[in-house]
């Protein structure tokens, strides 16, 4: 219970005295309580120290044939190695879990949901949205017939699909599920906050700027709530508020302050570098280069970038660069690395949207500009459609090669001619006409 409520101190010194009470020949239970040592360790930061812990669970478990400890511990290891960055060796143990979770029918039982979900958003990361999505739903309906709350990140990662696929409705009805299934698990607060962090990714990823914005501000980051690094006062563990800090930094570059973002991505990947966190790692470094490239130092930017794939490579990461756009997309295009890395970035810009699409979509905005007034020249649609995608004026103006006056005029041009105050009713208005 310390552990679900956020206290890794108190959580630590209890399982330390029930393993110093318990006998040696109490090996199921003295395992149980390993693996919650090894759960407090994961939320601290510290793979290094949960791994062994995990991997004498997973042993025991195989030895006494008690199929839940072992599948647990496999889960965790499976998640530890996420975290590390190794996404194909998380997808053995993930599935070692399908091929031992099974009843006397050959049916999957419902302990094997926690691994399908897991499985599920390994799949939606390597862009295989068809087989995530499948994974996910099985996962999520084997879930409810055993740990309902185990469906939330299932309900997460089914969020980040469909909004990659441009299903709006669907990213918002599956953020919803997972909000309710957290608010309903109230044994600890973690979950809750984990959905709002991702839900405020959403908001970035359909242009809602000020949504992300009000996360930020009902988070109490700004409040000093203190860095991410390990040994900070919060009371939050720190995978946690490592988790917050990253979507506040990305949040800060959409609004054009690249500045501030780096200073929070700076100390974050010392920490991580230090844990051995190298999934958030290679994510840090991509915000990083991001940052750099807004604010125009193209040769820290190149160089972040450089760093990242390097350490992607391996694990094979695709959303983790895709998901950021545009401006990511620029940024990989002025890479230059050595085979295999090369390859790697063909493979990753292949991925982003075809122009083609962007070619499509405004023949069929010419279609809809006789719903309004006055029809929008096509350069303010260039500048709109920026707009959506989340960009400052200033990203705006970067990419257009556009003064900061000019693309003001055009900004509120285009609210003049959508009828409009601010930028959500203008992605609202741009929607619904159909204009990008």
């Amino acid at each position: 219970m310390a552990a679900l409520k956020g206290d890794t101190r108190e959580s630590t010194e209890l399982a330390s005295r029930a393993l110093q009470l318990l006998p040696a020949e109490s090996s199921f239970l003295r395992n149980v309580v390993a693996c919650n040592l090894g759960l407090v360790y994961m939320l601290t930061g510290d793979v290094g120290s949960a791994q062994p812990v995990f991997e004498e669970a997973v042993r025991v478990g195989r030895d006494t044939g008690n199929l839940m400890l072992t599948v647990i511990g496999l889960n965790r290891l499976a998640e530890l190695h996420l975290t590390r960055g190794q996404l194909h060796q998380a997808k053995d143990f993930y599935d070692w879990i399908l091929g031992l979770a099974v009843d006397a029918k050959g049916n999957l039982s419902p302990m094997a949901g926690m691994a399908l979900v897991g499985l599920g958003d390994l799949l939606r990361e390597w862009n295989d949205f068809k087989s995530a999505k499948r994974c996910l739903m099985e996962g999520i309906e084997l879930m409810t017939k055993w740990q309902e709350a185990g469906a939330t990140s299932g309900y997460v990662a089914l969020a980040r699909i469909k909004q990659a696929e441009g299903d709006q409705p669907g990213s918002i009805d599956a953020i919803k599920k997972a909000r309710q299934l957290a608010v309903a698990f109230d044994a600890t607060e973690l979950d809750d906050i984990e959905v709002a962090v991702y839900d405020a990714g959403l908001c970035l990823a359909r242009g809602d700027l000020e949504g992300a914005r009000r996360w930020v501000e009902g988070s109490g980051l700004t409040e000093g709530a203190g860095s991410a690094e390990a040994g900070d006062s919060s009371h939050l563990p720190y995978a946690v508020r490592e988790l917050q800090h990253i979507m506040w930094a990305r949040v800060l570059i959409a609004e054009g302050r690249a500045d501030e973002a780096l200073e929070i991505l700076d100390p974050l990947l010392l920490a991580a570098e230090g844990l051995g966190r190298t999934g958030s790692v290679v994510r840090i470094l991509a915000l990083k280069a991001l940052a750099f490239g807004a604010r125009g130092d193209t040769a820290r930017a190149t160089k972040s970038a450089e760093r990242a794939l390097s350490l992607a490579l391996p694990g094979g990461f695709v959303r983790l660069f895709v998901d950021e756009g545009e401006p990511m997309a620029r940024l990989l295009r002025r890479t230059v690395t050595d085979e295999p890395t090369r390859e790697y970035v063909r493979r990753l810009l292949a991925t982003f949207p075809a122009a083609e699409a962007a070619v499509s979509s405004k023949g069929k905005a010419s279609k809809t500009q006789g719903a309004l007034v006055e029809p929008l020249s096509d350069r303010e649609l260039e500048v709109l459609r920026l707009v959506v995608a989340g960009r400052s004026n200033r990203e705006i103006g970067e990419e257009l090669c556009l003064a900061m006056g000019t693309v003001k005029k055009h900004v509120y041009n285009i609210y003049g001619k959508l009828d409009v105050r601010r930028r959500t009713e203008a992605v609202g208005r741009a929607r619904e006409l159909g204009l990008i």
